[in-house]
Formats: C-alpha cells, structure tokens, sequence
C-alpha cells in the first residue's frame, strides 16, 4: 500500500482507539480508526477512516440526546 507519510509503498497498520472530542458542546467518547505508519511514526486517516470517524462521533452524540 502506498503510504502518504513516507512516500513508499509498505504494510500500514491500523491502530483502533476511543477518541475523546467536543461534539455540539458535549463531551463524547467514540471508537475511531488511524492508519500508522512505522517508517515516519506518524498516524493519519483516510478518506474512509474519516467518514467513519465522524459517524462514530456523530452516533455518540445522538446517543446522549
């Protein structure tokens, strides 16, 4: 996989995390997903892991009201 941290192509590992953020002034917790690369020790998301992300966080604001 081509990754846009280091500009090489190797294996990217996916790192799963609870994120903690201020949503429509609430604090919520939600379970997002990066992609890590080891070459430049630099996490990122993409396209997909964003749009997953902010549904994450979007679901757990709903939940609480």
């Amino acid at each position: 996989m081509f990754c846009p941290c280091c500009m090489e192509n190797h294996e990217v590992q996916i790192h799963k995390v609870i994120e903690k953020n201020v949503y429509k002034n609430y604090e919520i917790s939600y379970d997002a997903e990066y992609c890590y690369c080891p070459v430049a020790d630099e996490y990122y998301a993409n396209e997909e892991q964003i749009q997953s992300n902010f549904k994450n966080m979007d679901d757990a604001w709903h939940e609480l009201v």
